[in-house]
C-alpha cells in the first residue's frame, strides 16, 4: 500500500501512513478519549493520541499470572463441540451457499439502483445501512462477507469528498466513488463466489448446488 502521509512516530521521528489507516487511528483516539481507556502503544508505527508509548520489553502487567488452564476450561464450557468433519455438514453448507447467492444478487441490485442514483454520500450511507440491516435479518452470516468492505469505503471516500473545492468537483469525486465502489464490491463478490463454490464442491451435493444457483 502507498504511504504518502508523514505523521509522528510512536517512539519519535516520522512514520508514514495513508488516509485509510489514519481513519483507523482516529477511531482508536476517539475510543481512548471518550471511554476513558488507559491505553499503551507498543508499536513502532504511528503515535496515537492518548496512548502511552511503551516498548514491548518494558511493559509491566501488575496483575497475577494468567491461569491458562482456567481460561481453557471456560472457553470449552461456553462452546459447542463438533466431531471431526461435522461442522461443515451438508445442510449447513447448503444453507450458507444459498444465503450467499441470494445476498450477492441483492447487492448487485442495490449497486444497480441505489448506488447509481446516489448524488451524495450522506444519503447513500443512510440507504446502505438500511440495506445491510435488512439483509442481515434475511441472510444472516452471509452478510459478513461484504459488510465490512461496503461500510468502511464510505467514510474513507468522505475524507476526500468533504474537501471538494466546489460543487462541480464534488460531482466528479462522487462519480469516481460510484465507479470505484462498484468495482471493489464486485471484486469481493467474485472472490466470495469462488470461496463458497470450493466449500460447496467439497461438502455439498450436485442437486443442492443447482438449487442454490
Amino acid at each position: 500500500a502507498e504511504m504518502p502521509v508523514a505523521v509522528p512516530a510512536n517512539f519519535g521521528g516520522v512514520a508514514y501512513s495513508n488516509p485509510y489507516f489514519l481513519w483507523s487511528r482516529w477511531v482508536f483516539e476517539s475510543m481512548i478519549a471518550n471511554a476513558g481507556i488507559d491505553a499503551v502503544n507498543c508499536s513502532d508505527g504511528i503515535a496515537i493520541a492518548g496512548a502511552r508509548a511503551v516498548r514491548p520489553d518494558d511493559l509491566q502487567i501488575p496483575d497475577a499470572a494468567l491461569d491458562k488452564a482456567e481460561v481453557i476450561r471456560q472457553v470449552k464450557g461456553m462452546t459447542r463441540h463438533f466431531a471431526p468433519g461435522a461442522y461443515l455438514d451438508t445442510d449447513r453448507v447448503d444453507a450458507a451457499v444459498a444465503s450467499w447467492h441470494g445476498f450477492a444478487r441483492d447487492v448487485r441490485d442495490f449497486l444497480g439502483e441505489t448506488l447509481e442514483e446516489a448524488d451524495d454520500l450522506i444519503s447513500f450511507e443512510r440507504e446502505l445501512v438500511r440495506f445491510l440491516e435488512a439483509s442481515d435479518a434475511k441472510y444472516g452470516g452471509a452478510v459478513v462477507t461484504l459488510h465490512g468492505s461496503m461500510r468502511s469505503m464510505v467514510p474513507v471516500a468522505n475524507f476526500f469528498l468533504n474537501r471538494a473545492p466546489d460543487e462541480a468537483a464534488y460531482r466528479r469525486y462522487m462519480a469516481a466513488f460510484r465507479e470505484t465502489f462498484r468495482e471493489q464490491i464486485e471484486g469481493v463478490i467474485l472472490d466470495a463466489d469462488a470461496m463458497f463454490g470450493e466449500i460447496a464442491a467439497r461438502h455439498g451435493t450436485a442437486e443442492s448446488l443447482r438449487e442454490a444457483g
